[in-house]
């Protein structure tokens, strides 16, 4: 297993081996599986609909924070040019 230098240091990286990988020789029984959940399954409205309903989020919250960031300064504010 690799992992990348800047995810974790040495005894880091063996507090996750020892997570990942069992050292017992005779594992302990671990019982029966339990039921895979069900998943939602969407139909194409209500596919459209969530894509749509992200979208326009996104595009208001872009706005909202151009809307933020709009110079608030006045003419009078603003150096004169030398004459």
């Amino acid at each position: 297993m690799k992992l990348h230098h800047s995810l974790t240091d040495g005894v880091g990286g063996i507090d996750i081996a020892r997570l990942l990988f069992d050292v017992e020789p005779d594992p302990a029984d671990l019982g029966p599986m339990p039921d895979a959940p069900v998943g939602e399954h969407l139909g194409t409205v209500d596919r459209a609909r969530d894509a749509l309903t992200y979208d326009w989020s996104q595009l208001f919250s872009f706005a909202k924070r151009r809307r933020s960031r709009r110079c608030t300064c006045t003419v009078a504010s603003l150096p004169r040019p030398p004459s």
